[in-house]
């Protein structure tokens, strides 16, 4: 992308979310769409993070603190959102600022995540954060980020308009992107599966086979990818 669509990209970030700030979890997680990916994300990161207790874990445009009980830290462009994250968590550490330049101590971090914010990103930026979480992480430290499946968006021919959520990749392209400084240690799909275009009373077993999905060769074809690297 141009410069200037990356300034725009980037610009757009704040002022949007400042004013979606006090509906964004009823109106992004409310419904019966919203409340499954929430599920999902909560179990991996639990699976993948766990227990904070003695270590410095950064939620990286952490929101309205929605994942940030993994967390240590939290930071986000937006003021509104970073009020409510703290009204939610208040014994955490919460700050506003720019994901590329955040402005915390090199090798700061044990663990960096972030989950829905790499998809309204462009080709550049993606990288300016990637730099700049290789610089916050501790040798060793792990990356968790998700991002838009590019391969189920041609396979549904959704086209990209304007600058929100419209990043994706396959996983090629993120290793193309990211081998230099990064190993991948494990990757897995969230929703394969329209779980919840289904009845209530069968979800369960279609959700069974939507985890089957998503950690098979077919998860690229999910609706996101989240995937866990380690810093070199």
């Amino acid at each position: 992308m141009s410069g200037q669509t990356q300034t725009q990209t980037i610009s757009s970030l704040k002022p949007y979310y400042d004013q979606l700030a006090e509906d964004y979890d009823e109106l992004r997680f409310g419904g019966s769409y919203g409340k499954f990916i929430h599920q999902q994300e909560v179990a991996l990161l639990d699976k993948l993070i766990g227990s904070v207790a003695g270590r410095k874990i950064l939620d990286l445009a952490c929101g309205t603190g929605r994942l940030s009980g993994f967390a240590s830290h939290g930071l986000d462009q937006s003021e509104k959102m970073i009020r409510l994250a703290r009204e939610k968590h208040p014994d955490l550490d919460f700050r506003q600022g720019d994901a590329t330049n955040t402005a915390f101590p090199d090798a700061y971090f044990d663990v960096l995540f972030s989950f829905h914010f790499v998809m309204h990103l462009d080709s550049d930026t993606f990288s300016q954060v990637l730099t700049e979480a290789n610089r916050i992480l501790k040798p060793g430290g792990r990356l968790i980020f998700d991002f838009p499946s590019s391969r189920r968006r041609k396979l549904f021919r959704r086209k990209a308009t304007g600058w929100h959520g419209n990043y994706s990749m396959n996983l090629r392209e993120l290793t193309k992107q990211t081998n230099a400084h990064w190993t991948m240690l494990s990757k897995q799909g969230i929703m394969a599966l329209p779980i919840h275009r289904f009845p209530s009373a069968s979800r369960s077993w279609f959700q069974s086979i939507d985890k089957l999905l998503c950690r098979s060769p077919l998860q690229e074809w999910a609706s996101y990818i989240v995937v866990e690297m380690i810093k070199r």
